[in-house]
This record gives C-alpha cells, sequence and structure tokens, in this order.
C-alpha cells in the first residue's frame, strides 16, 4: 500500500509561519537592544533636556519604525493563528531578550531569571500540542 501524497501547501503555510514568529521575535528584540541604547546615551543630558533631545535623535525614529514593523508582523501572525496560541510563541522573546541582555549588556540574570524562561518554554512546548483535534467546531 502506498503512503498518501503529503501537500507541500501545509509545510510551506508553516514554514511561513515560522518564519513571521522569528521576524517577530528579533523586532522585539531589536526594539529593546535599540531603547538600552538610546536610554544609555540619554542618561547624561540633564533633566529638562532628555525628553526634547530624544526626538531628534535617529534611535528615536528607528524605534518608532521597529515598532510598527513589529506590529504589522503581529497582525500577519495572527491571521494565521488563533490568539491563545500567537501569544504562547511571542513570549519566546522574552527569554531572548533576557539571554541577550546578559550576553551583550552584561546584565545579571538571577537562576530565578532563567527558571522562569525555562518555565516560559515548558509551557509552550506542553501547550503547543495540547487540544489537537479536541475543538468544538
Amino acid at each position: 500500500m502506498a503512503e498518501p501524497e503529503v501537500s507541500a501547501r501545509p509545510r510551506a503555510g508553516l514554514l511561513i509561519l515560522v518564519a513571521l514568529i522569528a521576524a517577530h521575535t528579533l523586532t522585539t528584540l531589536g526594539y529593546h537592544l535599540m531603547a538600552k541604547y538610546l536610554g544609555v546615551s540619554l542618561d547624561g543630558t540633564a533633566h529638562g533636556q532628555g525628553l526634547f533631545a530624544v526626538f531628534f535623535d535617529i534611535r528615536f525614529w528607528g524605534l518608532v519604525i521597529i515598532e510598527l514593523g513589529s506590529f504589522g508582523l503581529w497582525l500577519l501572525i495572527l491571521a494565521r493563528l488563533e490568539l491563545g496560541r500567537a501569544i504562547l510563541l511571542s513570549a519566546v522573546s522574552y527569554c531572548v531578550i533576557m539571554v541577550v541582555g546578559a550576553l551583550v549588556f552584561h546584565e545579571h540574570v538571577t537562576w530565578g531569571g532563567y527558571a522562569g524562561s525555562a518555565m516560559i518554554l515548558g509551557g509552550i512546548a506542553l501547550l503547543a500540542g495540547a487540544g489537537e483535534g479536541s475543538h468544538d467546531r
């Protein structure tokens, strides 16, 4: 008996979804990195000038563009995935941001932070397959 032919269309849809989630995670990471650099650069400005100076900093406008791109990616993800699952997958960005903060900015991460990230990733893994085929539609 021959095995049924697997359609390339669902596989392509899954690849597009994975690419969108990865791109959204990267834009979130880029946003946080740029915000950190902007905040560090404005740290030495006088209190009254900081808010005014931010509008003339290219990093601020980079943040605006990144946020708009991230919002567009989020809408594309929601068009392909249920909100409940999309929220779970977007939580991966918190883990990535924590690791990059530790590696790039030498921020201190406690064991609790690592344990929390492990729980986020474990929860995503557990819930990713939960309810498969049990939807009441």
